[in-house]
């Protein structure tokens, strides 16, 4: 699925297996630890790793594939200036077509949103598409306000771009899915264009393949 593109390091990574036993917390009893900070718990496995196994690594920006947002015929409402910006799944609670099923399973309402603001959100939005947030090139000055509806990766035949940045295959799959970048040019109005952007990615220089 392209994991590999954003972890960089010796071949054993991916042939290398080993068994971790911690316990992150005091507590023995799990459901006292429900509330626990998962990411916390992330920082100290990622520390026990880089201490058994010796790991060194570093951060790097290297070219991915993701979108730059053109402006083609803007279908988007104006924002309220006063209102705070969000973005989020479903409609507005009270509104007329709330209780409708949408058209696509992914459906998100964004407030008061500016092109560079939804750029940044798409990876979270779009999940599947795209890890890198989107670049703005549509020159809208603002926030607006919109819905996106739009089928998940996995339903849209050939949609997500190769590793060479570059679309495989037909935004609308036989099925009836729409992709991400077909809704955007639809229902808003914009484009996004197949780029490579600076990603930061994991490199590993080097580690113990041996804890």
């Amino acid at each position: 699925d392209g994991d590999d593109d954003y972890l960089i390091g010796p071949k054993s990574l991916t042939t290398t297996r080993i068994d971790v036993t911690a316990r992150a917390f005091a507590d023995t009893n799990p459901a006292n630890n429900a509330g626990a900070d998962e990411d916390l718990a992330r920082m100290m496995l990622r520390s026990l790793l880089i201490e058994r196994l010796q790991i060194k690594w570093h951060m790097e920006d290297r070219p991915m594939p993701g979108f730059t947002i053109v402006a083609d015929s803007p279908k988007m409402a104006k924002g309220d200036p006063a209102k705070r910006t969000r973005c989020f799944e479903g409609l507005p609670p009270g509104s007329p077509a709330a209780a409708k099923p949408p058209q696509f399973p992914r459906l998100f309402t964004c407030e008061n949103v500016s092109m560079q603001q939804f750029g940044q959100l798409l990876p979270q939005i779009a999940g599947g598409y795209t890890r890198v947030n989107a670049l703005d090139k549509t020159g809208l000055q603002g926030g607006f306000d919109f819905t996106l509806n739009f089928s998940p990766i996995e339903q849209v035949l050939g949609a997500r771009p190769d590793i060479a940045g570059n679309n495989t295959g037909a935004a609308l799959d036989p099925t009836g899915a729409l992709s991400l970048q077909e809704a955007v040019r639809r229902q808003l109005g914009l484009k996004l264009e197949d780029a490579k952007l600076p990603f930061p990615v994991l490199v590993i220089d080097s580690m113990n393949e041996t804890p």
